[in-house]
């Protein structure tokens, strides 16, 4: 069960991240992200957080009061969690977090952090950038860059980290990532590159362009697809 969480912050041009997010089962939107899901032509089934930076709040009164959740401002809890929380609740497997990209630097690194736990996004779409999330063991196949477009590469959570590639124009075999390393702004050789994590997980950050198709493998399974299911399977 695929979910879309759209959260505030820098949001991407909707029809241009669609052909990359593909299918979805079920919305949530986490406070101002009401507004973005709205401009992008959804209606949530679900609402949650605070409501402190949703600019209308009469948006609110055309939903049905069982799908909105409300909060106090003073709460364990951001937001976009609150929306994390309640997709774990109805069993959803695969979430794509949309939005969370300029504003606060700090509510940018809470977005970042959610990469660290086993519940995460499988891909982070903001205004600009695709982030596709790269578990231990998998790997990720990216077709359709342009020779301009930058493609940077992250580790992230627990060591120790180890990562094979193929098609960058810089190397990545080898690198010490345990101690501080990143491969920013590297490129693609010919316009299709793949990333295989032999040991813990990674962040792969890429523009965001309707005309790239991501695949995730696993050991034993891989996935070609537009828009597909990008959980490992």
């Amino acid at each position: 069960m695929r979910a879309l969480i759209f959260t505030g912050g820098g949001q991407p041009f909707f029809e241009k991240a669609r052909p990359v997010i593909g299918f979805w089962d079920f919305v949530v939107a986490a406070d101002s992200g009401l507004e973005y899901a709205l401009d992008a032509g959804i209606t949530p089934d679900l609402v949650v957080g605070d409501m402190d930076s949703l600019r209308n709040p009469d948006l609110l009164l055309a939903l049905p009061r069982d799908r909105i959740c409300l909060y106090p401002r003073d709460k364990d809890y951001s937001d976009t969690d609150l929306a994390f929380l309640a997709c774990r609740e109805r069993g959803v497997d695969d979430i794509v977090l949309i939005g969370g990209g300029g504003g606060r630097i700090d509510h940018f690194m809470a977005l970042q952090s959610l990469f660290v736990h086993d519940y995460c996004p499988s891909l982070w779409i903001t205004d600009e950038n695709i982030t596709a999330f790269i578990n231990d063991g998998a790997s990720l196949r990216v077709e359709g860059l342009a020779p301009e477009d930058a493609v940077s590469l992250f580790p992230v959570g627990k060591s120790p980290h180890r990562v094979r590639g193929d098609g960058l124009f810089w190397g990545i075999d080898g690198l010490s990532w345990d101690q501080g390393l990143y491969s920013l702004s590297n490129r693609s050789v010919s316009g299709e590159i793949r990333v295989a994590s032999e040991a813990g997980r990674f962040l792969c950050v890429l523009p965001l362009r309707a005309e790239l198709t991501l695949g995730k493998c696993s050991v034993q399974t891989c996935i070609t697809h537009t828009g597909a299911h990008l959980r490992d399977p």
